[in-house]
């Protein structure tokens, strides 16, 4: 890869791919969705700069679409990238401007951007500008969509904490790895995504050069900002990646930990539930975080909480333990 992004995740990857080929092989307009944080301008500015003299507009913060249009007008000897940041902030009336000046000037290539709202609410675009800008719209995932490629991030991320600080950072590899399993974990939802992630990383280095003028990153350090993390997002849903194919994939998994006999036996309604907590034990670490996972919701009625009996005991309902989940899990991996 070219760009800035790095990533394991194979559907992302070839998102990538088909973007690059889009940004330096084509004039076409590119949108791009997703959350706030998730490097959606990053990708824009790299990729839309390689072509010529990129020109940004935040819309939310400069909605009228003036300062652009006062440039058109100036002669460049390289082709011109507009980039449109946010543009779901952008009025009717100043969008029926976008959708005129990409009409009278086929020679600059449109970007735009577009933060996807987690409610779902989805934002209101003239017809024709939604068509001429969706030629090419890519998603760019969020943060915790994205768990394999977070021990590249984090040493991308300390590499930048050093080059701007011009001090030294680096984990100790206890340390590391007790920040990578919550990291990677479905409990770290990332709801600022690359912000999320870099702020992290800026304490934890900080934290380690005010110890130690080595900056090395301890096991306590880790524990530490693990903790601070767990505290800013109590209350988020866990994300939990369910494969798009529910049949070939957590069902697939729940009928290897069961035995396929034993799992033809069980009626539609308990292999589905079933297929469920065992997906979300796959990916925990114990009975106790994926009880506090599963019972999130019924657990706050009530004035003492045991979640781990609770799901170890409906486990044992269909002669399941932790280790069948474990096993099972190790041998998908392989």
């Amino acid at each position: 890869m070219k760009t800035d992004f790095v990533t394991r995740q194979p559907e992302f990857l070839e998102t990538l791919r088909l973007l690059e080929f889009a940004a330096r092989e084509t004039l076409d307009p590119i949108l791009l969705l997703g959350p706030a944080g998730a490097g959606k301008s990053t990708l824009a500015r790299k990729l839309g700069g390689e072509k010529g003299l990129l020109f940004e507009i935040d819309c939310s913060a400069d909605p009228s679409f003036e300062k652009f249009s006062e440039k058109k007008s100036e002669k460049q000897k390289k082709k011109k990238v507009l980039f449109l940041r946010r543009i779901e902030c952008l009025s009717a009336s100043v969008q029926a401007k976008v959708l005129s000046f990409m009409d009278e000037n086929p020679a600059v290539q449109v970007w735009a951007s577009l933060t996807e709202n987690p409610s779902g609410e989805k934002p209101v675009f003239l017809p024709d500008l939604q068509a001429a800008l969706s030629v090419w719209t890519f998603r760019i995932l969020a943060l915790a969509q994205r768990p394999e490629d977070l021990p590249e991030l984090i040493g991308q991320e300390l590499d930048l904490w050093s080059e701007k600080t011009g001090k030294p950072a680096v984990f100790e590899e206890a340390a590391l790895q007790k920040f990578l399993r919550f990291a990677e974990s479905p409990e770290a939802v990332w709801t600022g995504n690359f912000r999320d992630l870099r702020a992290s990383i800026s304490r934890m280095a900080g934290l380690a050069l005010r110890e130690s003028s080595d900056g090395k990153i301890t096991p306590e350090i880790a524990a530490a900002e693990v903790t601070r993390l767990k505290l800013r997002w109590v209350g988020q849903p866990p994300v939990i990646r369910f494969p798009e194919n529910l049949e070939s994939g957590a069902q697939a998994f729940a009928q290897n930990v069961l035995g396929k006999e034993r799992w033809d036996a069980l009626d539609r309604f308990d292999r589905s539930q079933l297929a469920d907590v065992l997906w979300v034990c796959r990916h925990l670490q114990n009975f106790s975080e994926a009880g506090r996972i599963l019972f999130s919701a019924s657990r706050l009625e009530k004035t003492t909480t045991n979640d781990s009996d609770r799901l170890r005991k409906y486990l044992k309902k269909f002669g399941i333990g932790w280790d069948d989940i474990q096993t099972a899990a190790d041998e998908a991996l392989r």
